[in-house]
């Protein structure tokens, strides 16, 4: 099959003690909406990229990654070593896939985020900010990594969840459901609890409640006046803490 770019040995850099060359767009595409004659990013041969996979603006992909499929790499990303980019997916800004991960679906990586060490991203996974994700880990579905979180060993965050701060997910550990994670530490599957409940989403983790928007440690929310808690919801919220502290209560003393 005719391939949709060409390398534009004219236009050479050197990195990291590789040779990567320009490409240049020879048929119009319709994802990433390229022209032909369009001027791409950096690759260090034909085989980093594949079917109408695009690599723009000063993104780089070389060793032995493959970026095919709709895949986009764009801005300073960089797509390395054996990692493969596919389907939909989209690594944006400053960040960086390596080693041998695999990402596919319609996943989003931005930011400054990093995934190495055989992690997998798929689904309509986000990732983003200064988020690493390493190891053997997998982030799936729906869920959204940001801020300085790390994912890694062999744990799991999928469904709608959400995994934001400084939270670290390790080992064993699995965030799901609707669960939102923040500046905590989870390394085994019984260290997060997620609950729908009649008026709140709930996420106990070992050391916080998320409670709604509000995420505070398990003393502070013991220790909440009635006066804090009208401040943070109002009247309602306040009935429903009235009912729910004893259970939550209940819930974390037999953790």
């Amino acid at each position: 099959m005719e391939k949709h770019f060409k390398i534009r040995k004219d236009l050479s850099m050197e990195y990291l003690g590789r040779t990567l060359y320009r490409i240049e767009a020879t048929k119009d595409l319709l994802r990433p909406f390229v022209k032909k004659g369009d001027l791409g990013g950096w690759i260090e041969k034909e085989e980093n990229l594949q079917d109408n996979a695009w690599v723009a603006e000063e993104a780089k992909v070389y060793g032995n990654a493959k970026v095919y499929g709709n895949a986009i790499v764009s801005g300073d990303a960089n797509v390395s070593g054996n990692a493969n980019v596919l389907d939909n997916a989209g690594i944006y800004d400053n960040a960086k896939v390596q080693d041998n991960t695999i990402i596919y679906d319609n996943v989003v990586i931005c930011g400054n985020a990093q995934v190495c060490g055989g992690a997998r991203v798929c689904g309509s996974a986000n990732i983003g900010e200064n988020t690493k994700v390493y190891d053997y880990a997998i982030v799936f579905c729906n869920a959204k990594v940001y801020g300085n979180a790390k994912i890694y060993g062999n744990a799991w965050v999928y469904g709608n969840a959400s995994v934001y701060g400084n939270s670290k997910i390790l080992n064993s550990a699995m965030v799901c459901g609707n669960a939102t994670v923040c500046n905590d530490v989870l390394q085994h599957k019984k260290d997060c609890k997620n609950i729908t409940g009649e008026r709140y989403n709930i996420t106990i983790t070992p050391n916080y409640i998320m409670i709604g928007c509000e995420s505070h440690t398990k003393a502070e929310w013991w220790g909440f006046t009635d006066i804090e808690i009208l401040r943070m919801d109002g009247k309602e919220g306040l009935k429903w803490w009235n009912k729910w502290k004893p259970l939550l209560k209940g819930i974390c003393e037999n953790e």
